[in-house]
């Protein structure tokens, strides 16, 4: 029996991701005051970050340096970048815990969505060595609250926790670690939790969706549904996706900007 599949490349999906928190994450660097001149790390870029958001606040004068591990990432940072006329912009490959950057060189370094892919202490670590004493911490991360679809998709309500678990626990409890160290160690200025408002059409709507065809295979080995019934939540969720009468609220991403020591 088949189950439902991923209908985007990963690059598309991170793409579209951060496109759809673009204004958050502009307003994030708004409250850290982030202005001409300033040099910025994105750790895990991907192939777009918050490199346009943090290029346009720093401008001519500023810097932004994105790191990101899978090189076709790295590269498409880099064409994307190129393709939008941001020559502050540079791309490295290389590890986000441990980018072998200059210690001190920053005055503010960024992660979002992390948790799942590195070490959250390391990652931490690093973060505090790059910038500059009193430099600034911005960390952008799972939070608690799910993907909410109204109306209901039928079967949604069954089949969301599943999928939360497979594909959101461990970055949410990573994440929720993550900033209980920063308030253990850093001093925290701002810590809030955000949602997206959206409507069927938007094509960030599709996330609950792509979730549930990259939790498929583990469900099904586990146990804990059926290929008919994931069959029938991929149709509600494509069906939910595209209406837009259709409101979608997102999962919650908790912001925390903190200054180093």
């Amino acid at each position: 029996m088949s189950t439902p599949r991923a209908t985007l490349g990963e690059l598309e999906r991170l793409m579209i991701q951060a496109a759809a928190w673009a204004a958050e994450a502009d307003r994030l660097l708004e409250r850290a005051g982030v202005g001409p001149g300033w040099a910025i790390a994105d750790l895990g870029c991907g192939p777009a970050g918050i490199l346009a958001e943090a290029s346009r606040r720093v401008g001519p004068a500023g810097q932004v340096v994105g790191v990101e591990a899978a090189p076709d990432r790295a590269i498409a940072a880099r064409l994307g970048a190129a393709a939008a006329g941001l020559p502050n912009v540079i791309v490295r490959i290389g590890d986000a815990a441990r980018t072998e950057l200059p210690a001190g060189s920053f005055d503010l370094a960024h992660a979002r969505f992390l948790t799942q892919e590195v070490d959250c202490d390391q990652l931490l670590t690093e973060m505090v060595r790059l910038v500059r004493p009193g430099g600034l911490i911005a960390l952008e991360e799972p939070g608690d609250l799910p993907w909410e679809i109204d109306p209901e998709p039928a079967g949604y309500r069954r089949i969301e926790p599943l999928v939360r678990a497979r594909f959101l626990a461990r970055p949410t409890a990573a994440g929720s670690a993550l900033v209980a160290r920063c308030r253990r160690d850093l001093s925290v200025l701002d810590a809030r939790e955000v949602r997206l408002e959206l409507a069927g059409g938007d094509q960030y709507a599709a996330t609950p969706r792509h979730a549930l065809a990259a939790a498929a295979p583990a469900l099904l080995a586990a146990g804990s549904a059926d290929a008919a019934t994931l069959r029938r939540a991929d149709r509600a969720l494509r069906a939910a996706a595209r209406d837009r009468a259709v409101r979608h609220r997102s999962f919650s991403v908790v912001q925390i900007l903190a200054r180093a020591a």
